[in-house]
């Protein structure tokens, strides 16, 4: 029998898993970390919560990723010059194959969904 997966209180989880990279930095390393709710054996699913310091990273997206983001502010722009701002409630998709550059302006917290 298939049991339910719970992260409580996403927002302020303590995250203590090994960090998870997204992206090359755009100058100096940003320290992100992650606490991974589920990763399937085969690595085509993974769901968790994410979390990066300021700064600036590109991105060039392998995978279909869906975010709920907690808290911060964060800068999308896509290579086409597409621009976002995110925080606090915002929900959004990186397509696959996105690219562009993110610029976190204020600690994101995240919460992710990974599909390859």
């Amino acid at each position: 029998m298939s049991k339910i997966l719970v992260q409580h209180n996403a927002a302020s989880l303590a995250l203590g898993e090994s960090p998870v990279y997204l992206g090359e930095p755009v100058g100096e390393h940003l320290e992100q970390t992650a606490e991974i709710l589920m990763k399937d054996p085969d690595g085509k699913f993974v769901t968790g919560v994410w979390e990066c310091v300021p700064g600036t990273l590109k991105l060039d997206m392998p995978a279909y990723e869906s975010c709920y983001v907690l808290k911060g502010v964060w800068e999308l722009t896509s290579d086409e010059g597409e621009v976002h701002l995110l925080g606090p409630g915002d929900n959004f998709l990186f397509p696959k194959g996105w690219k562009g550059t993110s610029v976190i302006k204020e600690t994101v917290r995240k919460v992710f969904t990974v599909i390859t």
